[in-house]
């Protein structure tokens, strides 16, 4: 009992520091701190070749009449950490804020920003070792009327495999994914998300499925960040979920029937990211820092109510150079509850169902290389090594291993949020250890993998 008021302690000391960076005072962009600066900027306009407001330029960078720097370089910093800004959006074909000259200590700044596609409807048919054949349409619509929000739309189905890998057309899964994002709401930006799915869902615990329920299942979810400073955020977020019909078609383990089917879940969380990385064309260059907490409280149709509490964290680093782009990431949870399911989703090379813990830390890296350009597309490829190591609660058993592999990226300028990745990964473990002795994944979507 001891042990468990510890830990409730340790989350709630954890989730109170992270809610209170919401209380800090917001950096002024654009003001220099001794206010008495030599050089000044005196105008900044904007050129603007597309649909984009020059309002939301303005809510978004912040005002720069006015501001005074000790020094030109310092100056040229600021027009410098703008351009960034507009950069990590990832919405234009090309951005830049220029440095005009008017005396040897006044400038002017010339904001620039060429739109991409206003609407991109993307068909496709991918596949994914884990979810089998994958059809749809995605409607992606970046800066959504000039307004730097995003909306997404995605109908799927699905092709689920079976035991052997064999695609299940009898059997397919239906899908529906909508996110409104980047609402700027004075001091906050807001984020919606909704899904609506009609799919057979197999719990699995180590490879092994114990429970097979068809299920009808509707989420929503609401994140509200603060940017604290340029580089600092924090979000605090909610997601209702539920199965307003479910069908439960064979239970082989009646212990997973905590994970499934849920009535209802309500999970609260909060994050705080450091980001201090930049883009450099299709290559991220510098760091990144997220940390979070949450709870979870879930209403199993045949089990009784069931509370769990996370904490996690994850440092990634990148390194532009020349035609190569290293990076690494290092991600570590604790989970206080039933152990987390579907860890393999964590690393390339191992099936989701086939990991599980309460505790893990998962390392991913890969070289993103660059071999060719062809107008406004460019294809780079990245040979990737993950590993990782799990643990459960009252287990002393360490879960180790290891998958390598390698990507290949296609990168186009009108729809720079969404590459699309051909990806292969190869399961290290002993033969023990991979169920069914499937060793090859592949990972073929619009997504980087980290």
């Amino acid at each position: 009992m001891n042990k468990v008021t510890n830990r409730k302690k340790l989350f709630a000391f954890l989730f109170g520091a992270l809610f209170l960076m919401q209380l800090l005072p917001a950096q002024e962009p654009g003001v220099d701190g001794t206010g008495n600066g030599a050089f000044s900027i005196r105008s900044e306009t904007y050129d603007i070749k597309g649909r984009t407001r020059e309002g939301a330029l303005k809510a978004l960078l912040g005002p720069a009449e006015g501001a005074s720097f000790p020094n030109a370089e310092s100056l040229e910093g600021f027009a410098r950490d703008r351009e960034r800004k507009l950069e990590k959006l990832r919405l234009f074909k090309s951005s830049s804020v220029t440095v005009e000259w008017e005396d040897e200590r006044t400038a002017n700044l010339v904001v620039s920003v060429t739109d991409g596609a206003a609407v991109v409807p993307i068909p496709y048919a991918f596949y994914n070792s884990n979810d089998g054949l994958q059809a749809g349409t995605i409607v992606n619509v970046p800066n959504l009327a000039g307004t730097l929000q995003n909306l997404f739309l995605m109908g799927l189905y699905t092709a689920p495999p079976d035991e052997n890998d064999a695609l299940q057309w009898t059997k397919p899964n239906f899908l529906f994914i909508s996110s409104l994002s980047g609402i700027n709401a004075g001091p906050v930006t807001l984020q919606f998300a909704g899904t609506a799915m009609r799919m057979n869902r197999n719990v699995e615990y180590r490879g092994v499925t114990g429970v097979v329920t068809k299920v009808t299942a509707l989420s929503g979810s609401v994140g509200v960040t603060r940017a604290i400073t340029d580089s600092l955020s924090d979000t605090v977020s909610v997601r209702v979920a539920g199965s307003p019909a479910s069908e439960l078609v064979s239970v082989d383990d009646p212990e997973l029937l905590v994970y499934g089917p849920i009535d209802l879940s309500v999970t609260v969380k909060n994050e705080a990211t450091v980001d201090s990385y930049d883009w450099i064309g299709n290559f991220r260059d510098g760091w990144k820092l997220t940390a979070a907490a949450g709870w979870e409280r879930s209403y199993p149709r045949y089990e009784g109510v069931q509370d769990s509490l996370t904490a996690e964290a994850e440092a990634a680093a990148y390194r532009a150079a020349g035609i190569f782009n290293p990076g690494l990431s290092v991600y570590g949870f604790a989970k206080w509850g039933n152990p987390e399911l579907n860890l393999g989703m964590r690393t390339r090379g191992v099936r989701n169902g086939e990991l599980t813990g309460n505790y893990g830390l998962f390392a991913r890296s890969g070289v993103q290389t660059r071999v060719a350009r062809f107008t406004s597309t460019e294809i780079n490829v990245a040979p990737a090594l993950d590993l990782f190591w799990l643990r459960e609660r009252d287990s002393d058993r360490n879960y180790v291993g290891a998958a390598v592999g390698g990507e290949l990226l296609f990168l186009i300028d009108s729809i720079k949020s969404l590459p699309i990745k051909l990806g292969f990964s190869w399961d290290c473990r002993p033969e023990s250890q991979v169920i069914g002795g499937k060793r090859l994944e592949v990972d073929f979507n619009f997504s980087l993998s980290y």
